[in-house]
């Protein structure tokens, strides 16, 4: 029942996210011993990872607002997709190790594209009706019929 509140609460905390890490960077970090560095760039890469990862449930979310049944995998959700930003989402938490070396400390391109994706959402759930359909489907079925993981 109060599923959109709840995507549009979990969308403006994943933009708060990566707004907070464009903001609050510390742009002291060339100053840093080399240790320290690390360490500062990587949590902030690690937070924006789980934000990203929470951005794809509000996506799978927003799937049963528009009447679909929910997509249990990444990949049924990045099939459904349309937006650019969005499978860029979806790809980069599929292959997380491999962008994590392509992300050498910078985390300005994956909040800017975390922040993109979460703002494009929560305006669309702005024009979405309070009330959530009743065809709603709880959960989408595999090849076999069963249940997805």
């Amino acid at each position: 029942e109060h599923l959109l509140e709840e995507i549009k609460s979990l969308a403006q905390w994943v933009r708060f996210e990566c707004r907070h890490r464009l903001l609050h960077s510390d742009p002291e970090y060339e100053a840093m011993d080399r240790h320290l560095r690390g360490f500062h760039r990587a949590r902030n890469l690690r937070m924006l990872f789980y934000a990203a990862k929470l951005a794809i449930v509000a996506l799978k979310a927003r799937e049963l607002l528009e009447g679909r049944s929910y997509p249990t995998t990444r990949l049924e959700l990045r099939q459904r997709l349309t937006d650019p930003d969005d499978v860029a989402l979806v790809d980069l938490v599929e292959e997380w190790p491999l962008p994590r070396e392509s992300y050498p400390g910078d985390v300005v391109d994956l909040a800017l594209l975390l922040d993109r994706s979460t703002r494009r959402l929560g305006d669309w759930l702005e024009t979405r009706d309070t009330r959530v359909s009743r065809r709603v489907s709880r959960v989408s079925k595999g090849p076999g019929g069963e249940v997805g993981p």
